[in-house]
């Protein structure tokens, strides 16, 4: 969609907002719950091609989710990495893996919102698979 588009950056005054709601949509679009299967860890992901400024949005918007309920000491769980797919761009991963981050703010989180597609299906797998582990 974006082949032909010409001006590529956004203004330096353009802030980046994350909402509850269009953040779920994103996830049900971008977001990966799965397991590790030799560690039995699990990894909440988001990949995103060549788009750090929104990545580390993302990431915001979960540290304040820890924030919010208190749970400063979880700040350093939320990470960012690269992977270069070209020598121009890269995909970025975010992902959280630590079991209290998951258990304390991200399951209340998905927990309270409403989903409108099958990944809530994927969701449900993934938090039946924390509770068992």
């Amino acid at each position: 969609m974006n082949s032909k588009r010409t001006a590529l950056e956004m203004p330096k005054s353009h802030q980046i907002l994350i909402t509850s709601n269009w953040l779920l949509g994103f996830v049900e679009g971008d977001g990966s719950f799965s397991v590790v299967k030799a560690d039995k860890i699990l990894i909440f992901s988001i990949i995103q091609k060549g788009n750090l400024a929104l990545m580390e949005a993302i990431k915001s918007f979960f540290i304040n989710l820890a924030k919010v309920k208190d749970l400063s000491n979880l700040e350093g769980f939320v990470y960012i990495t690269s992977v270069n797919i070209t020598a121009i761009e890269a995909n970025y991963v975010l992902s959280i893996k630590n079991k209290d981050f998951i258990e304390k703010v991200l399951i209340p989180f998905f927990d309270s919102m409403t989903w409108h597609s099958k990944k809530e299906l994927d969701y449900l797998d993934w938090k039946t698979i924390f509770k068992i582990k």
